[in-house]
């Protein structure tokens, strides 16, 4: 098992012990309809850490609604640069606000934090790479998004139209927030490569969703990766079993 991560403030010890692998064949993670679980007209901010080897197209996270690609995805380009792609679509208007991070060669194997948040009055995108802005984009033609995303997906496209395009990898952590971040609020969460709280944070009322993928309340067991928000957007592991908790931490 490779040493966990920890933060040790006041006698109390956060830690970081697991992370979820994903086969690339047909693993995935399923949560319910929630909408703030994508973009639904507001701020928006999705976070985690990953590690993969990838020489595919491997979605992270994707909401739609089985017929269309996503009304927000993630996905990991191993088959061209190993760069992310950040894609927000607004089937509403026939409109896109679709960037890659000028990060590359992201699937070397190693750990790496990802970040991405959203100002809806602006339009405007950012994308940050272990704790630094990659790349950013605006859209000022995107109006509203459809509510109409029946499940979201982690570690695979939320269709069955052209692909689901399943990760190879480990994720870890992952969390949702309903506001936008800024760029010091990013590097507040990815802490330096140490564990973060996301409970003990000034934005913690805006926390949607928090899946530790196998340091919430599952402990590394069962086959539900608990939301440790306050919201209860569990997640239920598809294709999975305990072997793919695994003792290596970001």
């Amino acid at each position: 098992m490779f040493p966990s991560r920890r933060i040790t403030m006041g006698g109390d010890v956060f830690r970081d012990e697991y992370s979820l692998a994903f086969d690339g064949t047909d693993d995935h993670v399923a949560v319910g309809n929630n909408q703030y679980l994508y973009v639904n007209d507001e701020d928006f901010a999705f976070t985690c850490w990953f590690k993969t080897t990838t020489t595919e197209d491997d979605y992270m996270y994707s909401g739609g609604d089985g017929s269309d690609q996503g009304l927000i995805s993630f996905r990991l380009r191993g088959n061209v640069s190993g760069d992310i792609r950040c894609f927000l679509k607004d089937w509403d208007n026939g409109q896109e606000l679709a960037f890659n991070t000028s990060a590359t060669g992201l699937n070397d194997g190693a750990w790496h934090h990802f970040a991405y948040t959203l100002d809806w009055s602006a339009k405007k995108g950012y994308a940050y790479v272990d704790g630094v802005l990659s790349q950013s984009a605006t859209n000022t033609n995107i109006v509203t998004l459809a509510n109409d995303a029946d499940v979201i997906h982690i570690g695979k496209r939320s269709t069955t139209t052209g692909g689901t395009y399943e990760f190879t990898g480990n994720i870890s952590d992952i969390a949702i927030y309903n506001r936008f971040l800024s760029a010091s609020e990013v590097a507040t969460i990815y802490n330096g490569r140490e564990p973060f709280n996301h409970r003990n944070s000034s934005f913690f009322s805006n926390l949607q969703a928090w899946w530790r993928m196998g340091d919430g309340l599952e402990g590394a067991s069962g086959t539900t990766i608990y939301d440790m928000s306050p919201n209860s957007n569990n997640g239920t592991m598809t294709n999975m079993d305990l072997v793919d908790f695994e003792g290596d931490a970001p």
